[in-house]
């Protein structure tokens, strides 16, 4: 389940880089994501509640965008309401030094379409 896991988290990094994007108009362009790499560190299983903490890695000397991220499994508990407190007590980290870069591309490439190879 580990592409799972990680298809999971890049869901949150996208996410997370498109909001910081919109709200700095002074990038530019889009973003495209470039890479990703990432420790799996303890198992996941089907039915298990997951948490993802992104934040964004300052470096002002770089035009690329790098985001950071980590995965944590809730340990009995959903996760919502009253039960926050007892979902960051019982967390299990199960993904760690989670790094995603972005390049920062100017609109004026006439990129059509994509192609990815597997």
């Amino acid at each position: 389940h580990g592409l799972c896991t990680m298809g999971y988290a890049l869901r949150a990094v996208l996410q997370h880089a498109d909001n910081h994007h919109r709200m700095n108009k002074s990038h530019g362009g889009e973003i495209k994501l470039t890479s990703v790499r990432c420790n799996f560190v303890k198992p996941v299983y089907v039915g298990d509640s997951l948490r993802v903490e992104v934040w964004d890695e300052e470096d002002r000397t770089r035009r690329d965008k790098t985001v950071r991220f980590r995965v944590f499994r809730c340990v009995g508990c959903a996760g919502d309401g009253e039960e926050q407190n007892h979902y960051e007590r019982d967390a299990e980290m199960v993904v760690d030094k989670g790094k995603a870069q972005f390049s920062i591309c100017g609109s004026e490439t006439g990129v059509i379409g994509t192609v990815s190879r597997l």
